[in-house]
């Protein structure tokens, strides 16, 4: 007999998530049986915290790797294990340098208090 895994990592969006944005009952149970043999399912997304976190219910996963792997999160607690954030003066930096080479573009930040970037409207 072929023993469980000891690891399931699986992508939310278009594995899990289907188009209508909900884990469907098979997802769900598929997850379910995968603890109870006794693998530690660990979901990856690039969603932020706040997005996942309506998913919970139907995610029988006890990690998330969210923001693409920035934020590590215990989905028991809710707490972040880990954070790997981009440093706010550098994102500032390269924001400047981009403009000053006179491209047109916009930036979507999130969760990074007094990084010092401004809200332009054009």
């Amino acid at each position: 007999m072929q023993s469980a895994p000891r690891l399931i990592l699986v992508d939310l969006d278009g594995t899990l998530v289907g188009r209508d944005g909900q884990v469907s009952d098979r997802n769900a149970a598929a997850l379910e049986r995968a603890t109870a043999a006794g693998s530690q399912v660990v979901i990856a997304t690039g969603r932020p915290v706040r997005i996942l976190m309506p998913l919970r219910p139907r995610l029988d996963a006890s990690i998330a790797l969210c923001y693409n792997g920035a934020i590590v999160l215990d989905l028991d607690t809710e707490e972040v294990v880990q954070a790997n954030l981009l440093d706010g003066r550098v994102f500032q930096d390269a924001v400047e340098r981009v403009r000053a080479a006179g491209h047109s573009f916009a930036v979507g930040v999130e969760g990074t208090p007094d990084v010092g970037i401004r809200v332009e409207h054009e």
